[in-house]
């Protein structure tokens, strides 16, 4: 039996719509690492070409680290490069 609740995590597990659901990810893709730091894959992307924020390889498959964009974020906003 498949109740309401159910139903709204299986339709938004394909999008993620809140950033509250990515902060207990520790690896995400592209699209989950644009949304958790609010901005366009594009956007990311060119952050990433530009060496603000790191990325890894699996297979042909770029992985972001949660912990890595979490400092990406806080040199951007404080200009802290202690991080």
């Amino acid at each position: 039996m498949i109740n309401e609740s159910t139903l709204q995590i299986i339709n938004t597990d394909d999008k993620f719509t809140s950033n509250s659901s990515l902060k207990f990810l520790e690896w995400m893709d592209s699209t989950e690492a644009s949304n958790y730091l609010r901005v366009s894959v594009g956007s990311l992307r060119n952050m990433v070409s530009q060496g603000q924020i790191r990325t890894y390889k699996l297979g042909k498959r770029l992985r972001f680290k949660r912990i890595e964009l979490d400092k990406a974020m806080k040199l951007f906003v404080t200009g802290d490069s202690s991080c």
